[in-house]
């Protein structure tokens, strides 16, 4: 029952957006505050994830506490810090580059390789 309640409010969503998408979901949310049923429905297939993130996360806080370590730091808390520490570090991404992998260190030339070089240098040069 539902799933069919679900999709009933949906397409009346999008009819009332217009078929707009993005006014369909701020319907939604914004129904679903006063409408249990509705907030049930959307939620409910996602409801063993939140729970299971909900016990990780008051278990984390709780061991970390409990050994002595300062509790885990809101998001936004120490913004500027982290800011400073990521444009300031040796290793800091440019913008861009986020997931290039950090340069190669120069390596030694084979002997190879200097033979080949001594041997064009002494090479006459061709006029063409």
């Amino acid at each position: 029952m539902s799933q069919s309640y679900l999709e009933k409010r949906v397409k009346a969503a999008i009819a009332e957006a217009k078929g707009s998408k993005a006014g369909a979901r701020k319907l939604l949310l914004t129904w679903a505050i006063n409408d249990q049923q509705l907030l049930l429905s959307l939620s409910r297939r996602h409801l063993p994830a939140l729970a299971a993130q909900a016990v990780e996360f008051v278990l984390a806080g709780l061991t970390a506490h409990a050994a002595g370590q300062p509790k885990p730091v809101k998001p936004g808390e120490n913004i500027g810090k982290d800011i400073l520490a990521a444009l300031g570090g040796r290793n800091a991404a440019t913008f861009g580059q986020e997931d290039a992998a950090p340069p190669l260190s120069k390596r030694a030339a084979s002997q190879q390789h200097i033979d080949a070089i001594h041997k064009m240098a002494k090479s006459p040069v061709r006029k063409s």
